[in-house]
């Protein structure tokens, strides 16, 4: 039972996550279209509701493109964070 809780096991290994699926599917944005036409529907005239609907499904589309990056526990973000400093004078340590 000790191997259960040993951070040395199969992710410190470096096997990484497993496969997430990311076929977000042809009606995956209908839940999203329906709360809201359930909401604004009747504020909403046909070209609104098919710009609303655009939109929906370019956010499906993005959300399954972050999800089919595989990522590890220890995965660092991809960009450095630089603080700005006020009182810090031009080319004191920045690019």
């Amino acid at each position: 039972m000790a191997e259960e809780n040993d951070p040395s096991g199969d992710l410190a290994a470096g096997s990484g996550p497993e496969p997430v699926s990311t076929d977000p599917g042809p009606l995956a944005a209908e839940p999203q279209m329906a709360a809201i036409l359930a909401r604004f529907g009747g504020r909403l005239s046909p070209d609104q509701r098919t710009r609303v609907r655009a939109g929906i499904e370019g956010t499906v589309r993005m959300a399954t493109r972050l999800r089919a990056v595989p990522l590890g526990n220890g995965d660092e973000p991809a960009g450095a964070f630089v603080p700005y400093r006020a009182d810090a004078e031009s080319g004191s340590g920045r690019g």
